[in-house]
């Protein structure tokens, strides 16, 4: 049986999808937390938003603001795995 690369590096070396950046902003949560109001968490997948935009999150049409962004730091190895 032969190995294949490392799982992390070989995802960090996939080429990036084009996101649609026209249209509607999109974005699945994947999880949230209570910290000075609710943040939630995911990853863009259209449009882009804004600061102080107003969005609805669905299903529910609850109305919310846009107030930051922070953007997801990259893995990093070392080239050093174990098996």
């Amino acid at each position: 049986m032969s190995r294949g690369d490392a799982f992390i590096p070989f995802i960090d070396n996939l080429p990036s999808l084009n996101r649609k950046m026209g249209g509607p902003f999109v974005m699945p949560v994947v999880d949230k937390y209570k910290d000075m109001g609710m943040v939630v968490m995911g990853k863009v997948e259209a449009g882009e938003a804004k600061k102080g935009q107003s969005l609805l999150l669905m299903p529910n049409r609850v109305s919310v603001c846009f107030v930051s962004k922070l953007k997801a730091r990259s893995r990093r190895t070392d080239g050093n795995s174990s098996a």
